[in-house]
């Protein structure tokens, strides 16, 4: 924005900024009730409530100019100029240039330029007033948990929210954070009520998701009257919202997803294939052929029988760490039984296939994961070049973006039989026995 334009556009600030606070004398007194409150509920939190001409000035030149709330930079530019030349207004105060923009609006109402320039003053007075006191809670540290009672320590959390002159609640609050852990910036991941965070919004202030609870309607009892109680109620509920992530609302990024980043659920097929063969069994598979008759002469396997059909009943992680053992001690005892003499073709050909049929998987909460989460962080999420940079202003000290804790937690990995041969050998077994073969013998013992 031209200096002209931005020296005209911080007049008009300036007069509707005035023009509030001498039309509002009680605005003291309710940022003092508002402050008390607020001081009431957070223990944990500390909290800064400004009442300024010049950060109201930011505020509103800040969204012109980024967010083209009214139009373009240049057009507003533009139209600064033509106005300039057609009537000069360097020396103008802001009164003075409202009055004058106005009155060549009335007097020319077919001139674009003065209807745009009236627009924005129109705009400009609108946004005084909502943006006239801003508030920041600014939480230090925040544990937010969900149904399931998984957690996530998040750090360094603000909350916004502008307050018009009469104490009403202006907007919706919206909140941001300005440092991320690296596992959370992996996987863009800020609350689980905000959308993900990335290169380009790192620095934004976000509207959080508020589903349909109580917080909800206290927002819009705030926004339609001016309560001490019910700005009490607001920050305890906002202290409960900050803490929670609801898995039935559904989250914008899941806590799980932190920890689990690229790793897929095993998909476990075994118990869709009963009634026909496709070449599951390879009989030139040594550790198969093992396995299979290992498994229909023990009790390790356990069956249901819906609608006609057996099904294997075992929990599948379980039944997973219980081959691989039962292969692991097998090759064990092979190794060792022939310690002193040289492996026959057979017993050689198992060592050799076993080099290929375990793989790394990761498990978590009773789940298979097809590989250990990927921490190969894509390119909007490496915040690279991004640390440092000011946020905004909290207490008047600039707040700085950064990432912490730059060394990714390892995740917990275990050596298993390959799921492609687990799927195959339990899908052979739930076709042999749903013909016939071996069905006696398994109903008898383990039904």
């Amino acid at each position: 924005m031209n200096e002209l334009a931005k020296n005209a556009i911080e007049k008009i600030i300036r007069y509707f900024y005035d023009k509030v606070i001498d039309d509002n004398p009680e605005i003291p007194d309710i940022m003092d009730s508002i402050h008390e409150q607020a001081l009431t509920v957070f223990e944990n939190a500390n909290i800064d409530l400004v009442y300024s001409c010049d950060d109201i000035i930011d505020t509103i030149t800040h969204n012109i100019i980024v967010d083209h709330q009214i139009a373009s930079v240049s057009n507003i530019n533009n139209w600064f100029t033509y106005l300039n030349e057609e009537h000069p207004i360097t020396d103008l105060s802001g009164h003075d240039l409202i009055d004058h923009i106005i009155a060549l609006y009335n007097r020319d109402d077919d001139n674009s330029v003065y209807g745009c320039l009236s627009t924005l003053v129109a705009t400009i007075s609108d946004s005084v007033l909502t943006h006239c006191i801003k508030m920041l809670v600014y939480f230090p540290k925040v544990t937010v948990t969900n149904e399931l009672d998984e957690s996530e320590d998040i750090s360094d959390l603000y909350v916004r929210l502008y307050i018009k002159p009469n104490g009403k609640l202006a907007d919706t609050f919206k909140m941001l954070r300005s440092s991320l852990t690296l596992s959370q910036a992996s996987v863009g991941y800020s609350h689980s009520h905000l959308p993900h965070v990335s290169n380009s919004s790192f620095a934004i202030f976000k509207y959080p998701c508020l589903g349909s609870g109580p917080l909800c309607r206290t927002i819009s009892n705030l926004k339609s009257e001016y309560s001490e109680d019910f700005w009490g109620l607001f920050f305890y509920e906002l202290s409960i919202y900050v803490t929670v992530e609801s898995l039935h609302g559904g989250p914008y990024i899941k806590i799980s997803n932190i920890k689990t980043r690229g790793a897929t659920p095993v998909d476990f097929k075994y118990n869709d294939k009963y009634t026909s063969f496709d070449s599951v069994y390879d009989e030139r598979s040594n550790i198969k052929s093992y396995l299979i008759t290992h498994l229909l002469n023990s009790d390790i396997l356990k069956f249901n029988y819906i609608n006609g059909v057996y099904k294997i009943a075992n929990n599948p992680c379980d039944l997973v760490i219980t081959l691989t053992n039962v292969v692991k001690h097998y090759i064990s005892k092979l190794i060792n039984d022939n310690k002193e003499k040289e492996l026959d073709v057979d017993n050689a050909a198992i060592l050799q296939e076993s080099l290929y049929y375990f793989k790394k998987y990761s498990i978590k909460d009773g789940i298979i994961y097809s590989n250990t989460p990927n921490y190969k962080i894509d390119n909007e999420f490496k915040f690279e070049g991004k640390e440092g940079t000011v946020l905004f202003r909290f207490k008047n000290e600039p707040v700085l973006f950064k990432i912490t804790n730059k060394t990714l937690e390892d995740s917990t990995t275990y050596e298993l039989l390959d799921m492609i041969l687990v799927n195959h050998i339990l899908s052979f077994i739930n076709i042999t026995i749903n013909n016939g073969s071996a069905t006696k013998r398994i109903v008898s013992e383990n039904c």
